[in-house]
């Protein structure tokens, strides 16, 4: 017998499980679950960690990407979009807005690929820092690149946007709005077709 159903069950070792679908004989199939640490993992049953710890929000596919990708949709009339914030404060607790200072990460995205033995090796991130002393309304920022070389575990910076605008490729401290530095006997080409 089959049936379709919704419901969640408390478990011995602290795991609040969802279920929903049709159910085969009186087992529904799993959606999610609240692990007993407080981890909210939706279609996995068992945490992971990726890049050496585990996230409190996991979503694991074993489809393609309609099981495991995330949507933000802004449907009004008016130019605006979806967004999604990363933001940081020095402070210790919840809503705390004591202020940040230079050099401080607000937020990463980090690129990782399994490699046969686990995920946690980085093939690339775009990170942003505070690049300056901020104020009251005031937040200078930069934006950098790293991908990971061949052969490699661990990402180098490539690229870097800083709070003036300057853009630097090769160097961490770019003077003008575009400086490249290249170390190597190979040099730096720049090549324009056009066709």
């Amino acid at each position: 017998n089959t049936s379709t159903a919704a419901g969640f069950d408390l478990q011995p070792d602290g795991n609040i499980v969802f279920r929903n679908g049709t159910a085969v004989g009186s087992v529904l199939p799993e959606c999610m679950r609240i692990d007993s640490t407080g981890r909210l993992l939706i279609a996995t049953s068992a945490s992971r960690n990726i890049g050496s710890y585990p996230s409190v929000l996991q979503l694991e596919g074993t489809q393609n990407y309609t099981n495991s990708s995330i949507s933000l949709v802004h449907n009004r009339t008016d130019p605006g979009g979806p967004e999604f914030r990363f933001a940081k404060s020095r402070g210790t607790t919840a809503r705390s807005n004591t202020s940040v200072a230079s050099n401080d990460n607000l937020g990463t995205i980090f690129f990782h690929g399994a490699d046969g033995t686990d995920a946690q090796s980085q093939a690339g991130r775009i990170s942003c820092q505070v690049d300056g002393t901020p104020g009251g309304n005031d937040m200078p920022g930069r934006l950098t690149f790293y991908t990971t070389a061949d052969g490699a575990s661990t990402p180098t910076e490539r690229l870097r946007i800083n709070s003036n605008g300057n853009v630097g490729i090769g160097t961490d401290s770019p003077t003008y709005l575009l400086t490249v530095e290249e170390t190597t006997p190979e040099g730096i080409t720049s090549k324009f077709s056009q066709g």
